[in-house]
């Protein structure tokens, strides 16, 4: 198990440079480069109604951006943009696994979006299952509108005793992901969903960050809800209608014409 930490972690799958992406939706691809010169593979987006902010968006542990895609349209739906990136080693991007670069490429694209005029208060962090951590971590550290969860876990090490259902491990972990650390530093709004029968992440483990919360937090507790199906369930939609709707939006500012000078005669 020590040794097979990274393998059972992580499940990227590789894409080779020519692959064209395919959704049924305006989307741009292009890729940000890690100040140690690692290309970083990225999908944004677009929203089809009027614009209320951009989601700064996370992905699980496996495969790559042509998978996770296509979980815009329950943003793009409700009047945001969606800007998501692979992780070093998965889809288009390059490099090694690393906890440490993946925070730090999570910043990139945080930063990223500031560049591009975005301001914080219409940046909405998103992050599930493994991505939950990247994205709780990067909200202990910028500004945003609100962190959402979706089947996060308390902690790597407390996932992996709740998995094998034993009291102890006898060797030190390689990651950490540290949820439970993270969310108590976060200033603004979080919000967990989490459904009852996820095989992936237990239940029982995610409810061990409801000790984490604060009185603007919220833990939704989806009935029935696995690992890979929230998006399915009334309860998940409306609380994204919920914590989402409300953001403003921002209306097109048309520009007016100048007025026509008229001469005064003297």
């Amino acid at each position: 198990m020590y040794a097979g930490q990274r393998f059972i972690i992580f499940h990227p799958k590789e894409l080779p440079d020519d692959f064209n992406y395919e959704f049924q939706a305006d989307f741009k691809e292009g890729f940000l480069e890690t100040d140690d010169q690692v290309p970083i593979n990225y999908l944004h987006f677009k929203t089809d109604t009027i614009y209320r902010g951009t989601v700064l968006y996370f992905h699980g542990n496996s495969y790559n951006l042509q998978r996770w895609g296509h979980v815009h349209q329950d943003f793009t739906s409700r009047g945001f943009d969606v800007f998501m990136i692979d992780y070093r080693a998965y889809g288009k991007s390059e490099g090694k696994i690393s906890e440490e670069k993946m925070y730090a490429d999570a910043r990139m694209a945080y930063d990223f979006l500031l560049q591009k005029q975005i301001a914080p208060e219409k940046i909405v962090i998103y992050g599930r299952s493994l991505g939950a951590a990247v994205a709780s971590q990067l909200a202990t550290e910028v500004p945003a509108n609100q962190l959402i969860l979706e089947s996060p876990f308390n902690n790597i090490r407390s996932l992996f005793l709740d998995q094998v259902i034993i009291l102890w491990l006898p060797f030190s972990m390689s990651f950490h992901f540290r949820n439970d650390l993270n969310i108590p530093k976060v200033k603004y709004p979080v919000t967990i969903m989490h459904g009852t029968e996820d095989r992936i992440v237990p239940y029982r483990n995610a409810q061990r960050l409801t000790d984490k919360l604060q009185a603007k937090d919220r833990f939704i507790t989806i009935e029935n809800g696995g690992h890979k199906n929230l998006s399915q369930f009334g309860l998940f939609q409306q609380t994204l209608d919920r914590i989402l709707l409300p953001i403003p939006v921002i209306e097109e500012v048309i520009p007016q014409p100048e007025p026509e000078l008229i001469p005064v005669p003297d």
